[in-house]
């Protein structure tokens, strides 16, 4: 996947890097406080909005234990933004791909496998969603 998003899509390296940490560190917070919330809130976000603010009420409690924000200003800025305020033409790829290691990760702790009502849950405003799409 990394050499695909390199050579094919331009990505560099340190990019496909902060990805991989963000989707680890939104793992993290979900298994950590088994955040079932947080983890249907993350897979449902189809807006850089809804992203933006999802990054900053985690970061945010993350701060409130005395813990690491789940992404820092600079990093953010690599992953999602072209500039100020202004999102990468590329964001949702980004956010995509971060889903991608969160679930990667979270299946690799069991998480999902214990939640699976979460899961079950999220399944069918998927199924409707491509619907729609159609």
């Amino acid at each position: 996947t990394e050499l695909f998003l390199r050579e094919v899509l331009g990505m560099d390296t340190q990019r496909i890097e902060l990805i991989r940490n963000l989707g680890d560190k939104l793992a993290d917070e979900i298994a950590t406080t088994n955040d079932s919330r947080l983890f249907k809130r993350a897979y449902r976000a189809r807006r850089y909005v809804e992203v933006r603010r999802l990054l900053l009420s985690s970061s945010f409690k993350r701060l409130q234990r005395n813990e690491e924000p789940v992404v820092r200003f600079h990093d953010f800025l690599t992953i999602f933004e072209d500039g100020e305020e202004l999102a990468r033409a590329d964001w949702r790829l980004a956010w995509d791909l971060v889903l991608v290691r969160l679930i990667d990760n979270l299946y690799e702790r069991e998480w999902l496998t214990r939640n699976k009502e979460v899961v079950e849950e999220i399944e069918q405003p998927l199924e409707e969603e491509e619907e729609e799409e159609e």
